[in-house]
């Protein structure tokens, strides 16, 4: 459920700019606003991306920091920042509503919430919710890490706030399956 939110926020920039293009029609229409459009557009933007891009992520950690039980203290062994390949579906997703659709009916409207829906619940099956934008844009780290879990060698993503985490012992959270957020308690 978690990750279905993350991806639904994800996508709430794409669902704005729709919204707000149906809205400055009107706004055209009836004149109002009509010499502070790009400021206003550029405020509401600005407002939606820190919500949806800062707070979000971190009450969602916060929320699995309290959560957890588990104080496991590890120590990186490898890492690697992911790559920037990893992102081209989501971004492919956000454009294709652009290039395929137009919005003139409800009907239209309709199509794009199945389409969003149906690419979200692929991106929650695959477990891949480590390419969400969310946790980039929100200032989190994302790397492939190797770290020792008692016995065990784990191989997962890790996402952390500070890089020094990665060099010292640090706490972790499970977020996901395969996903942790590293921290040093102070």
């Amino acid at each position: 459920m978690f990750q279905y939110i993350l991806w639904f926020v994800a996508y709430t920039p794409l669902l704005v700019l729709i919204i707000y293009g149906e809205i400055r029609d009107y706004l055209v229409t009836k004149n109002i606003f009509a010499k502070y459009e790009m400021v206003i557009l550029l405020i509401i933007i600005t407002i939606i991306y820190i919500v949806t891009y800062k707070l979000v992520p971190t009450i969602f950690i916060n929320m699995k920091k309290k959560k957890s039980k588990t104080t496991d203290i590890i120590q990186i062994k490898k890492y690697d920042k992911i790559s920037a390949n990893e992102y081209t579906f989501f971004v492919l997703s956000l454009l294709m509503p652009f290039l395929f659709l137009e919005f003139r009916t409800q009907f239209d409207y309709f199509v794009l919430l199945v389409i969003l829906n149906f690419i979200i619940l692929i991106m929650v099956k695959t477990e891949y919710i480590i390419i969400n934008p969310i946790f980039l844009f929100s200032g989190y780290k994302i790397y492939y890490a190797v770290f020792k879990d008692g016995d065990r060698i784990v191989e997962g993503y890790i996402l952390v706030k500070d890089k020094k985490v990665l060099k010292s012992k640090s706490t972790r959270v499970n977020l996901f399956d395969n996903v942790y957020y590293l921290y040093n308690k102070s």
